[in-house]
């Protein structure tokens, strides 16, 4: 769940009890009972949870912030759940803004799960965390050193593999494996974000021209603006391969609209992609694409955020073939 940034479990005989801090941007007429009912009318769509009832709530603290606190029973696959949490709201100056700017909301949810029988033992929990709760600063991903787990994530098809950074979520969508921590001072969009690709190509097509064809690709297809930075030889999981550093903006008029009037794009992001090829089990040549995608930043930065990553990308079941 992209909402998540912290989680614990416990396993007892009566079962589970798991933990979650989880946070989302807001509007600034969002309250904390706003949140809740949310979250309980996405529950309550769930084909999976049956008999949801509130059976408490109460106004309180934590962190010397107003709370809600609801606690409430439901039926999971056939099992006899509760859950107990705190909802809260903190303002957060946004950075690097004047004085008057108006600060970013930040919604909050401490969550506690477990089975009906374990439901008393949830109250001592979730008030030594209304206790203990900080307020800390709120850093950008960019600006927070990385630092590496032995976890990784595979394809589905088993082609590679990539070490997933302490703290990142990571998961697959239609074109690989994807990773990313959300920036919440930018209003939580996706930076530092990962996503592999894979590409069939003809035998002689080296990278440069995979590169530059795909970036001429989403120039007059897409209508994006890409300004190469800089290309060259690089290594990913220890294999020589190629690496494009670009500056991207996308067009946020729809495409109907396109040849009417001016586009507007987006602000310029930061893209590095670095790829590796080799032969494919049907005898076809790929190339994996490992593309790191950073908001608000120069390049070395994104390039650092490449280097850091890329050695704990591996390929599986099969020779690389070479990347230039």
């Amino acid at each position: 769940n992209k909402r998540h940034i912290l989680s614990a479990s416990r396993v007892t005989e009566a079962g589970p009890m798991n933990i979650v801090l989880a946070a989302q941007p807001v509007g600034k007429t969002v309250t904390p009972r706003d949140i809740w009912e949310w979250a309980m009318g996405f529950w309550a769509g769930s084909p999976s949870i049956s008999d949801l009832r509130l059976v408490e709530e109460r106004d309180v603290s934590i962190a010397d912030l107003p709370a809600v606190g609801r606690l409430f029973t439901y039926t999971s696959r056939g099992v006899d759940g509760a859950t107990l949490g705190l909802c809260f709201i903190r303002d957060v100056d946004r950075p690097g803004s004047a004085e008057d700017a108006e600060p970013i909301q930040i919604g909050y949810a401490v969550v506690v799960t477990t089975t009906r029988e374990q439901m008393s033992s949830m109250v001592g929990v979730i008030n030594g965390v209304a206790r203990s709760a900080e307020l800390t600063n709120i850093h950008r991903p960019i600006d927070i050193p990385i630092e590496m787990t032995d976890a990784s994530v595979r394809d589905l098809e088993g082609r590679y593999s990539l070490k997933v950074p302490k703290g990142w979520t990571s998961g697959h969508n239609e074109m690989g494996v994807v990773m990313e921590q959300r920036d919440f001072l930018l209003g939580a969009v996706a930076s530092p974000a990962v996503r592999v690709v894979t590409l069939d190509v003809p035998e002689s097509m080296s990278a440069k021209a995979c590169g530059e064809s795909a970036i001429a690709h989403a120039v007059k297809q897409r209508g994006f603006k890409i300004k190469i930075i800089s290309q060259g030889p690089a290594k990913l999981g220890g294999i020589d391969g190629y690496q494009f550093v670009v500056e991207k903006q996308i067009p946020l008029t729809p495409s109907a609209e396109v040849e009417a009037e001016q586009p507007e794009f987006s602000q310029p992001f930061i893209e590095v992609g670095r790829m590796v090829k080799r032969m494919s089990k049907e005898g076809r040549h790929e190339f994996h694409v490992v593309i790191v995608t950073c908001f608000d930043c120069d390049a070395q930065q994104a390039v650092a955020v490449m280097d850091k990553l890329s050695p704990g990308f591996m390929l599986l079941g099969r020779e690389p073939a070479t990347g230039e």
